[in-house]
Order: structure tokens, then C-alpha cells, then sequence
């Protein structure tokens, strides 16, 4: 009876992955996720190996028994990720010795977030552990005494994503699906891998700041012709240096594992799964055990975030300062063309502050000439500069619009008819000046003039300034005598 009962054992363990799956069950996998997906290599800092020991269902005889030591870190500045792990499975009277190297690539999309790609490469051998075979019958089965060893090689692929505490990730263990060679002379030959498919995420949440954090996660995978497997639940950690899980296997296990650091270096781990199917209380419960040894040189994590903290705010300031440096280099450039603009107008009021000075004593000259009735009605008037002309008096004059304020207009136009000069008026208007139209009786000639309050003195500056402008070049001033009739 018991030869037929480990008979259809080695059927079960061997056969096609339709019965179980393939690859090695871990409860705290979240201390070491590159052993489900090679994304994940050299995810934390440093160098770190663990030793793994795991015994299932303590209630059965042999039940299953894994054994496994993982390493793994970063280089290059953190973008490139390396690993390795090796393991021994027990279930039953199979064995099963496997090695996998991991490599993972890390592309920084923007700051905080990453995108890993990794592979992994490995080899497994199983072979039947005939020491623990017992059958109860003194002449050897030919099935169990021609049992092989058999070897395969295959791979591993995923991809991650990080971003702050985001952790998404898909991986497909076994993904080339390779037959076992040489595993048996007669009915075992036709073993062969199946490719498994992964999906995990989680969330790092601070609850207290540097101090408490709360991680909530979830996995699922599944292999062709198997059901499929959920797992979810959440990780609470204070500093670092505790932690507690509660972790739920959909159709399986509710698993409660705790861990503590007892060194900057070491940390170990404790987790037990308890049955929730049809094994419950038949089977027993699962205990695993994890110790961490940490690699290098000492890293304070809370001392690395403030000077990561640190270093970004270096960063925003020295973008600050280059921001600042440009704007003033903007603004001495516009200080530099403002300072040349400065130097031509003081050229420029320079030059028209002489002209002025020199028409101020020109108007002198021409104000003491006219100090007196008769000296202007005599001599003076030879005198005077061709742009002014003292003639007649009031009762020579008609105004037909507009009056000057004083005895003298400045005329900026003379024609010979009325209809003329009230068109040209209406022309000067238009462009913004206000004019008026006279009629020299004795001259017979229409005069069109600017209506500028002011003395003398005043209408002369404002005949240089007509004529520099170019706008009325021909301007003159008509002086005239307001008492005379």
C-alpha cells in the first residue's frame, strides 16, 4: 500500500505544473522582491543577503521544507541593479536545487520616479531523495531505483515601476517553459516548466513623519493550468526598526508575520501562515524565518533623506540664483542701452540748452530794440531778424478767427484770398493746432497764425522750435503796435 501511495506521490510532484505551482512560496517576499521579479534588484541601498528557512505544515511528516540565501545591491549610482539566490526545496522525497542571477536597469524618468527592467538567469536540478523512500517491500520498484537527476535552465522577466512610495511591478517567472533532461529512464522524462505570470503593487505611506509608515500591498499570479493566487494585505514599520505584517492568501493562508533590527547591520524576521482551506487543522501551520545582514559602509537612512531634502533645496536655490543672475544681466543690459540713451539726450538738451541760451539773447537784443515806441518805429526796426517784421499798427489788422493774447502772432502761412486761408485753417486744425486768420488791410495778404499765449519771448522759442521741427520752416512773427490807429 505504501508503494503505491509514494508511487502516485511522484506522479503528483512530477507531472505537468497542472497541480501545483512550480516555483518556491515565500511569506515575507516584501524583504526580497527580486526573488519573484529581477526589476526589483538592487531596489534598497547598500549590499544585502538574507538567509531564508521555511517548514510547512509541521503536523505532516516531511512536509515541505525550502532553504535559501539571496544577495543583491546597486552600482552605477544606483541605475544598475545585481543579485543572486540560491535555494533547496524539500517536498517529499523530491529535491529541488535551484541558482538564478538577477540584473536590473533603472531609467529615471523625472525626480522620484523610476522605470526598472531586469532578467534573470537560472538553473534548477531535481532529483529524488530515495533515502526517505520507505515502501515496505524488500524487492525495489523499478520506478523509484531509476530515477534520475534532472537539470533545466531557464529565465526570469519584469519590469517596475517606482515613484516615491508607488511600487507597481509585472514579472514572468520560468518564462522559457523548458523540459527537464534526463530526469528518468521510463516515465518521468516529460517534466517540464511552466511559465508563471506576476502582478504586484503597494504604497508607502508616512503616518508619521520619519517615524510610522503604513504599506499597504497586494500580488497576484498564476500559471497555466493552476488557479490562480491573491495575496493583500499591509505592512506597518516604525523607524526602521520594527515591523509587523497581516497578510491574506486568498483560498490559503492568513499569515502574520514581525521583525526588528538588532543592528545597524542585522535585522531577522518572523512569519506564520495558518491554514484557511481544506487543510485547516489537518496540516499544521507554516513557519518562516529571515535573517538580514547588511553590507558596506554604514547609511543612516533618515540622515541620507535630509540631505536628499538638503540637496534638493540646494538645487531650487541655486535655480533661484540662475534665474536671478539672468534677470540682472537682462537689466544691466537695459541699464547699459538706457545709460547710452542718457548720454545722447544730455548731448542733444545740451545743444538745445545753447541754441536756447543763444536765442535768449537774441530775443534780448531784440526786447531792448523795442523798448521804446520810437525806437522801434525807427532804427530798430532796420534791425530786426528776417523771421520778424514789426508792421502798423492795430487798425491795419482784421481778425477774421481767433485773436492773440499779445502784440504779436506767429504766422505760419499767407495767402491771398479768405476762401485760402479758412481751408488752410481747417487743414491745421486737423493736425491738432489751433490757428486764426488776419487780414493785413495794408498788405492786402491773409495771414494764417497759432494762437500761443505769452510774451514775446515765449512766441520766439516757440518759432525755433517750429522751424527745427521742419514743420512750418517759413514761420515768422508779426509784431504790431496795439495803441496805434
Amino acid at each position: 500500500m505504501k508503494r503505491f501511495f509514494w508511487s502516485i506521490l511522484l506522479v503528483i510532484c512530477l507531472a505537468a505544473p497542472a497541480f501545483a505551482q512550480q516555483i518556491p512560496l515565500y511569506s515575507q517576499y516584501t524583504l526580497n522582491p527580486f526573488l519573484y521579479n529581477p526589476a526589483y534588484t538592487g531596489l534598497r541601498s547598500g549590499l544585502n543577503a538574507n538567509v531564508i528557512y521555511r517548514k510547512m505544515w509541521t503536523d505532516i511528516e516531511d512536509g515541505p521544507e525550502t532553504r535559501a540565501v539571496t544577495l543583491d545591491g546597486a552600482i552605477a549610482n544606483d541605475k544598475v541593479g545585481l543579485g543572486g539566490y540560491v535555494y533547496q526545496d524539500f517536498t517529499g522525497v523530491i529535491e529541488r536545487l535551484g541558482a538564478n542571477l538577477s540584473y536590473a536597469y533603472y531609467i529615471k524618468i523625472k525626480e522620484d520616479m523610476r522605470l526598472g527592467i531586469g532578467i534573470a538567469a537560472g538553473i534548477q536540478q531535481i532529483s529524488l531523495d530515495r533515502d526517505r523512500i520507505i515502501t515496505g517491500n524488500e524487492i525495489p520498484d523499478p520506478a523509484l531505483q531509476n530515477g534520475r537527476n534532472g537539470l533545466n535552465f531557464d529565465g526570469s522577466a519584469g519590469v517596475s515601476f517606482l515613484w516615491k512610495g508607488l511600487k507597481v511591478g509585472f514579472a514572468m517567472p520560468q518564462i522559457i517553459e523548458t523540459k527537464m533532461k534526463s530526469l528518468s529512464n521510463n516515465d518521468f522524462s516529460n517534466y517540464q516548466l511552466a511559465r508563471h505570470y506576476l502582478i504586484n503593487a503597494s504604497y508607502d505611506i508616512p503616518v508619521i513623519k520619519d517615524k510610522f509608515f503604513i504599506e499597504p500591498l497586494a500580488m497576484f499570479r498564476v500559471a497555466k493550468g493552476m488557479q490562480y493566487q491573491v495575496d493583500f494585505g499591509s505592512t506597518f514599520r516604525f523607524k526602521e526598526l520594527v515591523w509587523l505584517t497581516v497578510l491574506y492568501r486568498y483560498d490559503y493562508a492568513v499569515t502574520f508575520g514581525a521583525g526588528v533590527r538588532l543592528h545597524d547591520r542585522i535585522s531577522i524576521g518572523y512569519a506564520y501562515d495558518h491554514s484557511v482551506n481544506n487543510l485547516s487543522g489537518l496540516a499544521g501551520g507554516t513557519h518562516e524565518m529571515i535573517l538580514g545582514i547588511k553590507f558596506g559602509k554604514k547609511e543612516d537612512k533618515g540622515l541620507m533623506e535630509e540631505i536628499k531634502k538638503l540637496q534638493q533645496q540646494d538645487q531650487l536655490q541655486q535655480e533661484q540664483i540662475n534665474n536671478i543672475d539672468a534677470r540682472n544681466d537682462s537689466l544691466n543690459d537695459q541699464n547699459q542701452v538706457l545709460s547710452t540713451k542718457n548720454e545722447q539726450l544730455q548731448s542733444d538738451l545740451d545743444a538745445r540748452n545753447k541754441q536756447i541760451s543763444d536765442l535768449q539773447v537774441q530775443v534780448s537784443t531784440i526786447l531792448n530794440d523795442l523798448a521804446t515806441k520810437d525806437s522801434m518805429l525807427t532804427g530798430s526796426k532796420a534791425s530786426l531778424p528776417s523771421d520778424i517784421v514789426y508792421d502798423g499798427g492795430e487798425d491795419d489788422l482784421e481778425f477774421i478767427t481767433g485773436e492773440p493774447s499779445s502784440n504779436y502772432f506767429l504766422v505760419v502761412s499767407s495767402v491771398r484770398t479768405e476762401a485760402q486761408a479758412r481751408k488752410l485753417a481747417k487743414t491745421y486744425q486737423k493736425d491738432g493746432h489751433k490757428v486764426g486768420v488776419v487780414f493785413n488791410k495794408r498788405r492786402t495778404w491773409y495771414y494764417i497764425f497759432l494762437e500761443k499765449p505769452g510774451e514775446l519771448e515765449d512766441g520766439l522759442k516757440e518759432l525755433y522750435q517750429l522751424r527745427k521741427q521742419n514743420e512750418f520752416k517759413d514761420a515768422w512773427i508779426h509784431i504790431y503796435d496795439k495803441n496805434k490807429k
